[in-house]
């Protein structure tokens, strides 16, 4: 997805959330994120994500953890999240196929920025066990949230009351169309192929 149709997204979610959001988490193939968020992700093989927090201006100190869920996994796909290793509790899966659709990650003190701005959520390795095309991960709120006040992702803050600021969610796009991925082909039965070649 290009950067303007990106903001185009992150504005909608923010004006339905009411609040304008400097603080966003995204999907990314590279530990420290950025653009543009998508890959060639052929049958067949494994690929690493990283779920990224970006705590922004808002959030100068860190976070002390995260809500949200991942929707968009293709049926059928495996997907294993590894939370970040320094966390205190890590409960649900961002990926989950059943309810709660929902990951709830704590950390046991204020958790500040990398040198790239990122604080590491989860780290994914992906297992595409069927072709897809231009189909996106999409980081959206918690179904249900731990509170019914929350419409988007949630990133908590390192004040003594762990406050809760809305965080635009962003897509990762998987094979997207103008990148013209070369993705293996289903294999057909023998007995098709045999039709082609029969006088």
């Amino acid at each position: 997805m290009r950067l303007a149709a990106r903001l185009s997204l992150a504005l909608m979610v923010l004006l339905g959330a009411g609040a304008v959001s400097a603080q966003w988490i995204e999907i990314s193939d590279k530990p420290a994120g950025g653009y543009p968020e998508e890959a060639c992700v052929p049958i067949g093989t494994s690929w690493t994500l990283y779920i990224l927090a970006h705590p922004g201006s808002s959030m100068p100190d860190g976070i002390t953890g995260a809500e949200f869920y991942v929707w968009g996994l293709p049926a059928g796909w495996i997907a294993i999240a590894t939370p970040n290793p320094g966390n205190l509790a890590a409960l649900g899966d961002p990926f989950a196929t059943s309810p709660p659709y929902r990951a709830d990650i704590a950390f046991p003190a204020c958790t500040a920025p990398d040198a790239d701005g990122v604080v590491l959520l989860y780290t994914v390795t992906l297992f595409p066990t069927s072709t897809v095309i231009n189909r996106a991960l999409t980081v959206q709120v918690a179904d249900p949230p731990t509170n019914p006040t929350y419409t988007t992702p949630m990133l908590f803050g390192c004040d003594s009351d762990y406050t809760p600021h809305w965080a635009s969610g962003y897509q990762f796009i998987m094979n997207p169309l103008e990148r013209h991925c070369a993705l293996a082909v289903e294999s057909a039965p023998w007995s098709g192929v045999k039709l082609l070649y029969k006088d």
